[in-house]
């Protein structure tokens, strides 16, 4: 009888992480395929500031890179969609795409190998940390010893500190890093310091909650859709977020910014922008930012918003 509970604990293990794996790689990139002949004549020209981000591999067809999973993401895979070459996988509902199949370097969930007592887990709270050799960006959770940790106290902290950060100390904690971030290069799709990555907008803000241990979204339109309006910067807090919605796509959500707080009486973001192809920070020209109001001179009005992760009902958002 023994020995036939522990045989159908085995198969449950092994049926429950066939298709589960984690990236082994300190980041890979995640793309998805479309036809340029869906994209219209001028596309090869709107892609421009885009186009390392972008790989035609046959005739009319491309992958273009949406998402960077890192080092210890969890995802799943489905050979139901793979393609010549790419490898279908998933993190959750907002994150999936394929992977090239050189790029898929990935290793079991159920490894203890470097879990020892004088080990923890940390989270990286700098640009990037080299850890044993190789670089890993902001985001990412090691399992390392813990004398390292204490000698490393701008870069690493511990997963369980992080937890039990109050939610003010979170918001200052987000701010702090988005700043620590100013200057990295923009990639359309990007959320990686390290070299050949970058960030969008709404990778940017990803990160950082993530790294203040709240998970987010991937997306501009899912990180819009998981936030409540805010009447106007009288009322923001230090991470709120500052959408542009374009009027002539149904208000649709298309950049995202993180509100900083004010600087010489004036309120100030950061984001990560294609115009400047940069992570800056701004000021808002005008004392006071009214939500819903149309920019001059554009199609887009601007949306004060706040996550719903900063709800008390929302605390199960909280990660680890």
């Amino acid at each position: 009888m023994k020995l036939f509970f522990l045989i159908n604990i085995f198969l449950y293990s092994f049926l429950s992480f066939a298709n589960n794996y984690k990236i082994n790689k300190p980041y890979v990139s995640v793309y998805c395929i479309f036809s340029y002949k869906s994209q219209g004549t001028n596309y090869y020209e709107d892609l421009a500031p885009y186009e390392k981000a972008v790989t035609v591999i046959k005739g009319n067809t491309c992958i273009k890179q949406m998402d960077q999973y890192l080092y210890n993401d969890s995802v799943t895979r489905n050979t139901d969609f793979d393609e010549e070459g790419l490898v279908f996988v998933e993190k959750n509902e907002s994150s999936m795409g394929y992977i090239k199949l050189e790029d898929w370097e990935i290793s079991r969930p159920l490894s203890y190998a470097k879990y020892s007592p004088r080990n923890t887990s940390v989270m990286i709270i700098s640009p990037f940390f080299e850890y044993e050799g190789v670089k890993y960006s902001m985001g990412t959770v090691l399992c390392i010893d813990r004398e390292i940790i204490k000698n490393n106290p701008d870069n690493l902290g511990e997963l369980n500190h992080i937890k039990a950060l109050s939610l003010n100390n979170k918001r200052e904690q987000i701010i702090s890093l988005a700043k620590k971030l100013i200057g990295q290069p923009y990639q359309w799709g990007g959320k990686t310091a390290l070299q050949g990555g970058g960030y969008d907008c709404a990778g940017l803000v990803e990160i950082v909650y993530l790294a203040s241990g709240l998970d987010l979204p991937r997306g501009v339109f899912q990180q819009y859709d998981q936030s409540i309006d805010v009447n106007s910067s009288n009322d923001l807090l230090l991470g709120d977020l500052l959408f542009y919605c374009d009027t002539t796509r149904y208000n649709a959500a298309i950049h995202v910014m993180l509100y900083t707080g004010k600087k010489q009486g004036k309120h100030t973001y950061i984001h990560a922008t294609p115009e400047k192809m940069s992570v800056v920070e701004e000021t808002y020209e005008g004392d006071e930012i009214i939500n819903n109001t149309l920019i001059s001179d554009t199609n887009h009005k601007l949306k004060l918003r706040r996550l719903n992760v900063w709800s008390v009902d929302s605390q199960v958002n909280l990660i680890y």
